[in-house]
């Protein structure tokens, strides 16, 4: 059985589990209301007539949000000046057991489009100061699917979760994980030593909830993923990414904080930061003069002062494997009536990767 025949048989796998019967419930939130006057109402459009109000309570719930960004460089970086740039969600959540279906299971499905120029490029940066700009492709001004998954409660306990997953959120902080309402910054709003993992691809999950305020995920994703790629065709061919995530709530004297542990491992091959430097000039030069172009002058002269790089380039060095483990916290130091959202907190993350092929090492951040 080849890699990629054993990656889809996992996949495949947890497809079977789905289809199996439900014995539990997935937990869901309360229904809340759409309705409200204009500053005060949780979306802009309302209760579209009371339509809105009546899907939510039935299990449906479809929303619309436009990111605008305007950002500026005002001295530094490759370049100066301002540029504007956003995304549009378009974001659909079915619950079937309020639909009347079957207990336990959810739908949902994302996309985003991409619009304008960040400032990205002009700031020069090796993490990006707008994360937003490099989604769901690098300033493209493209539509992508992010998220299309099905989560299957078979217990209170246990369930899976299949299709293309999102990992953009997935490093989860109470005041520190989501670019579109918290920092902007990619190197505040996750941590960026986990570079290697997909931002969206097909894969599958198990998920385990042992008590109230815990949950544990592992899964397989293929490394290749993109969120433009929809197709399932080589889709393991590269290897597979696994990962397992964890997390807890804790209340310290009524104070709501969570800590989170995620560990990753590949088996992709990809070139070695540790290459002969000669075998790169034989490459570069390769690239700029090739071979079957006019060079009888400049091969006289590297035959002459460069013997070494006459021979033609041979392929990269490749390292097989590569893993990441990361950790991070929250923390309220205070809230007013012991909120659980509100008040004035503390945040950490920690990142430890291979550092080879993976260029960072170390990551981490904090803030209050």
């Amino acid at each position: 059985m080849t890699r990629s025949t054993r990656a889809w048989a996992l996949a495949g796998a947890l497809a079977l589990v789905v289809s199996s019967p439900v014995v539990g419930a997935a937990q869901s939130d309360d229904v809340e209301s759409y309705g409200g006057g204009w500053w005060s109402r949780p979306r802009l459009t309302g209760t579209w007539g009371g339509l809105r109000d009546r899907l939510a309570e039935r299990g449906v719930t479809l929303d619309v949000d436009l990111l605008q960004i305007l950002q500026g460089v005002g001295t530094g970086g490759r370049g100066t000046g301002v540029g504007y740039d956003g995304s549009a969600h378009y974001t659909l959540n079915v619950d079937t057991a309020k639909l009347g279906l079957w207990r336990g299971g959810s739908l949902n499905i994302y996309a985003m489009s991409g619009y304008g120029e960040s400032v990205n490029q002009p700031v020069g940066a090796i993490v990006p100061v707008n994360y937003n700009g490099v989604l769901p492709e690098p300033d493209a001004r493209v539509t992508a699917l992010m998220s299309l998954t099905y989560t299957q409660m078979l217990t209170d306990w246990l369930g899976v979760l299949v299709g293309k997953i999102d990992t953009v959120d997935g490093d989860t902080n109470e005041f520190a994980d989501s670019y579109k309402t918290k920092f902007l910054n990619e190197g505040l709003a996750t941590d960026f030593v986990n570079v290697m993992v997909p931002t969206s691809a097909w894969g599958g999950s198990l998920v385990v909830v042992p008590w109230d305020g815990g949950i544990v995920y592992a899964g397989v994703l293929p490394p290749n993923g993109t969120p433009t790629d929809n197709s399932f065709d080589h889709a393991f061919d590269g290897g597979v990414v696994v990962s397992a995530q964890g997390g807890v709530t804790v209340k310290p004297l009524g104070l709501t904080g969570h800590h989170f542990v995620s560990v990753t491992w590949s088996d992709q091959a990809r070139p070695s930061l540790r290459q002969d430097p000669v075998n790169l000039s034989r490459m570069l030069l390769e690239l700029q003069f090739p071979r079957q172009s006019p060079r009888r002058i400049l091969s006289r002269i590297i035959d002459q002062l460069a013997p070494a790089l006459a021979a033609p380039p041979g392929p990269l060095k490749q390292e097989q494997t590569t893993w990441a483990v990361l950790y991070n916290f929250d923390q309220y130091l205070w809230s007013p009536d012991r909120s659980p959202d509100r008040g004035v907190g503390v945040f950490f993350r920690f990142g430890v990767t291979d550092g080879n092929p993976n260029p960072f090492k170390y990551g981490y951040n904090a803030g209050i």
